[in-house]
């Protein structure tokens, strides 16, 4: 700020604040200058391309499921994001995602920044998931956050969520018509050196939220439910990132989800499985309501943003009593409470090209052999 003292702990914060913006390719450490009377900072930055492209190819192989032989398919992610919109520090998110021939998502995103101005940053997003032709979910959600200390950021959140059963009466489907309200806090704390490829650093974040749900059964079913029922969420995000010896990084990382609630149907149930979370399966191969997994990565470093390496991931996944009924009369059928854990491994490499980064990984899950591991190609291209 103008005229305050020089404080040697704030100097030193601003360049990883500067970095976390993704706006500039470089930041020079900051440096004080002395004209006449006045004296000031002098920081050196290198314009970077704001915006980002990644998508990732994946390929399932056949196999047999439940004594039929399943095709392979090809699966695929790409998110689009502008994160210096018109030169203002505007986002604008773009998520799309295939996960088979019947299964994909959408989601977009903006966040206006030191809206009202004050230091806050307020978001609305949308978000809509098909699920097979059982059901389709909408969310829209809210969100405003500020910046407390250096590397703290704390944020609330508002969140509706519909899921529209498929209409077709011979369809058994996995949950019924529900509306959902919530509201939240999350907090986030991050210091890491790099965002895209950190080689030393913390991050941390958590959400809790909670709402109700309301549920509307078919009109000719034979089903008892509640009208309001109480939900809760939670998660909890945990990067941390080491030097060992000479461009080598150990990099561990622990994630949680739980839904506390009852009834329970399979809109409500968190996805676990594919590139971003339990290498070695499908994309949200599992589903539950407890989730808890690790990744470990120790990675040889080739060049700034380039690296091989080699992983192992596990996982732990509680699935609840669901009940799925056939929309439009009484018939049921009740999968009782489970739960399991899984482990993947493989290797990776990454290479920053002019195209972009660009990943490909191969990753065994438990039983696999060479011939059923999975092969993930990436790239994020910054334009």
């Amino acid at each position: 700020n103008l005229g305050e003292p020089y404080n040697h702990e704030k100097v030193n914060a601003v360049r990883p604040l500067l970095l976390r913006l993704k706006v500039f390719r470089s930041v020079g450490e900051p440096e004080l200058y002395i004209q006449g009377d006045k004296a000031g900072l002098l920081i050196k930055v290198q314009e970077g391309n704001a915006n980002t492209f990644d998508g990732i190819l994946g390929y399932v192989p056949p196999a047999t499921i439940g004594g039929s032989d399943q095709d392979g398919f090809l699966t695929g992610l790409v998110t689009v994001s502008m994160r210096n919109l018109f030169g203002t520090a505007r986002k604008l998110h773009v998520h799309w995602r295939r996960e088979d021939r019947s299964t994909q998502e959408l989601g977009i995103r903006y966040v206006e920044p030191w809206a009202f101005n004050l230091p806050v940053n307020v978001g609305l997003g949308f978000g809509q998931r098909q699920q097979d032709s059982a059901y389709v979910k909408r969310r829209l959600e809210f969100n405003a956050s500020m910046l407390v200390f250096g590397n703290l950021n704390v944020g609330a959140t508002v969140n509706r969520e519909s899921v529209i059963p498929s209409s077709d009466r011979v369809t058994l489907s996995p949950t019924l018509k529900s509306n959902t309200t919530s509201v939240g806090v999350n907090l986030e704390y991050d210091t890491r050196d790099d965002v895209i490829s950190p080689q030393r650093g913390l991050y941390y974040s958590t959400d809790y939220r909670v709402g109700t749900k309301k549920l509307t059964p078919s009109t000719n079913s034979a089903e008892s439910v509640e009208d309001d029922i109480t939900v809760q969420n939670v998660s909890v995000d945990v990067e941390t990132y080491f030097p060992t010896f000479v461009r080598q990084v150990l990099a561990l990382s622990l994630h949680v989800r739980e839904l506390r609630g009852s009834p329970v149907d399979e809109s409500d149930l968190f996805r676990l499985g594919g590139t971003n979370s339990l290498r070695g399966y499908r994309e949200n191969q599992f589903l539950g309501s407890r989730l808890v997994w690790s990744n470990v990565e120790y990675r040889f470093l080739v060049g700034r943003r380039s690296f091989f390496y080699g992983f192992f991931d596990g996982g732990y996944v509680f699935r609840p009593e669901v009940v799925q009924t056939i929309s439009g009369n009484a018939a049921m059928r009740i999968f009782e409470s489970d739960q399991e854990f899984k482990y993947g491994f493989g290797l990776g490499l990454r290479v920053e090209t002019r195209l972009g980064l660009i990943g490909v990984s191969f990753a065994m899950g438990e039983g696999d052999t060479f011939s059923t591991g999975k092969i993930h190609i990436g790239l994020i291209n910054d334009f």
